[in-house]
């Protein structure tokens, strides 16, 4: 096993580890290959939902979901079985993506599980990155061509109403470009943060004016509730508009034409509270991996909106970030931020 380039480990029935490679002690940074023995994989990963329950690993209600746990199950009920498995790691809020073989097998009248873990996140990493710019970029890029093609014969009345268009077009352009190299900063500890007083109000009628306009927001209202409060507090706002940002842009795409994203702020204690609200709802399952690197529900190769908030928020903004969603008050995101100064 040791002679193996891949990690492995092998559990018994209840999932505790019995053996890992030296692979896997190398994968996970460890200098003691007996640490890891009699804990469950989870545990020895330091996956955050492996703390929610004193029952450990696979008692959360998130581990429904988890690949590895599936695939260790299958393999009790003697199925070889392949799943991909992403996992959180506490207090760091980095993402393991994982590649998971669980294969049964007998030793002396025991039934034991054999796990190979490939670590695919950078795989994962890499192809998100590979739409985002060949999509989500190119269609900016083909929009600024657009009214470009269309300068050439143009009026000089319609030059005019162009300037304005093809600024737009270009700052959201930068924008994406700049909002995935600040993420993979972030993913790596290299983000710089730059905090100084804003104002809470100003950066919602701002997001408003920017998705208003956002081809995601065709037949659908962008608003500020009038009750949003005008706070002033220290924070990176390049990276808070990002975070808000990546809300409203969920919040677009997840609700039918007709329908509004309402943005509201407000004082809760000695924090400031952002929301953005739409009518749509998340399902369940859904719900149990939204801020997970790589998962989405718009097609492979996406979800790095989710992520991102929180990643950005808890690690570089010093806040928190969750969600409710029910069938009858739609879906909530929420933002909460430290108030350093009020003025």
């Amino acid at each position: 096993m040791d002679a193996l380039p891949e990690s492995v480990v092998i559990t018994n029935q209840d999932r505790l580890i019995v053996f890992a490679n030296q692979a896997f002690i190398d994968f996970l940074g460890e200098k003691d290959r007996s640490a890891v023995y009699g804990l469950r994989f989870g545990e020895i990963v330091q996956c955050e939902n492996s703390l929610l329950k004193e029952d450990g690993c696979g008692a959360a209600e998130s581990c429904l979901v988890c690949g590895a746990r599936k695939a260790q199950l299958s393999a009790t009920d003697l199925t070889v079985d392949i799943q991909e498995c992403r996992i959180t790691v506490s207090g760091k809020l980095s993402a393991m993506e994982l590649k998971v073989m669980a294969s049964p097998f007998e030793v002396d009248g025991e039934n034991y599980i054999i796990m190979g873990i490939t670590d695919v996140s950078d795989q994962k990493r890499r192809h998100m990155l590979e739409r985002i710019f060949f999509h989500d970029l190119l269609n900016t890029a083909g929009g600024l061509r657009g009214f470009a093609e269309l300068m050439k014969e143009a009026n000089l009345e319609e030059l005019d109403s162009y300037k304005d268009i093809i600024y737009e077009i270009s700052e959201r352009l930068i924008e994406e470009i700049n909002s995935q190299r600040d993420l993979l900063a972030a993913e790596n500890g290299e983000l710089v943060t730059n905090f100084f007083p804003i104002d809470s109000l100003k950066v919602l009628l701002e997001l408003q004016e920017l998705y208003q306009n956002h081809d995601r927001a065709k037949d659908r209202l962008v608003l500020v509730d009038k009750t949003a409060e005008s706070i002033t507090f220290d924070t990176d706002k390049v990276l808070l508009k990002r975070v808000l940002g990546n809300m409203v842009k969920n919040a677009l795409e997840a609700m039918e034409p007709g329908k509004t994203v309402t943005l509201n702020c407000a004082i809760n204690g000695d924090s400031v509270v952002y929301t953005v609200q739409n009518p749509g709802f998340i399902p369940e399952q859904v719900q149990l991996e939204i801020f997970k690197r790589s998962f989405s529900t718009k097609g492979s190769g996406r979800g790095l909106g989710t992520y991102s908030m929180k990643l950005l928020s808890e690690q570089y903004l010093g806040g928190e970030v969750d969600f409710s969603s029910s069938e009858e008050n739609g879906t909530t995101f929420i933002a909460k931020y430290k108030i350093v100064d009020i003025t």
